[in-house]
């Protein structure tokens, strides 16, 4: 698939996502959590593809009329580790590679990179910019004891309602 046909579909499917799933449950005072969001396209359209990363920023802003998420977690695992756990669990549940696990090793790197310069970004905006902690998941397949979750505190608007 072309990268910026690819692009155009992670977008619209982000944008109707927003509409469709997200916005209603924000406005039901309801916690949203998505494995993916605007970071995974800057890191791999962006820095796995080479597409223009201005362009990403401005597309992502467009297709979440500016929603940003209050918290993000990156959880670092080595290319090379993930592909071999993504083969493993293929062979395991017999499925092929999806597209993205097919891409060669170099461009799992530059996609890590990529989170790793956003996560690093975040944590320039101060103290994290209020989107969360890392984990390193080269440790081993089960997370450390309370992995993920040190950092982790009520969305704002749950603390809003809080004080009131």
């Amino acid at each position: 698939m072309e990268a910026t046909a690819e692009l155009f579909l992670y977008e619209a499917s982000r944008a109707q996502l927003v509409a469709e799933v997200i916005r209603p449950a924000l406005g039901q005072g309801r916690v949203v959590l998505c494995d993916r969001f605007c970071d995974s396209t800057v890191a791999y359209q962006g820095y796995g593809r080479g597409l223009d990363r201005g362009l990403i920023a401005h597309l992502n802003a467009v297709a979440t009329d500016g929603l940003a998420p209050d918290l993000t977690f990156l959880l670092d695992l080595d290319p090379a580790l993930g592909l071999e756990r993504a083969t493993q669990r293929g062979l395991q549940l017999r499925q092929r590679q999806d597209r993205m696990e097919r891409e060669l090793l170099e461009f799992h790197q530059r996609v890590r990179d990529g989170y790793r310069t956003i996560a690093r970004g975040r944590a320039g905006a101060g103290g994290g910019g209020g989107r969360g902690p890392g984990d390193d998941r080269d440790r081993g397949r089960d997370p450390p004891e309370g992995g993920g979750r040190a950092g982790v505190r009520r969305p704002r608007a749950d603390r809003e309602r809080l004080r009131r």
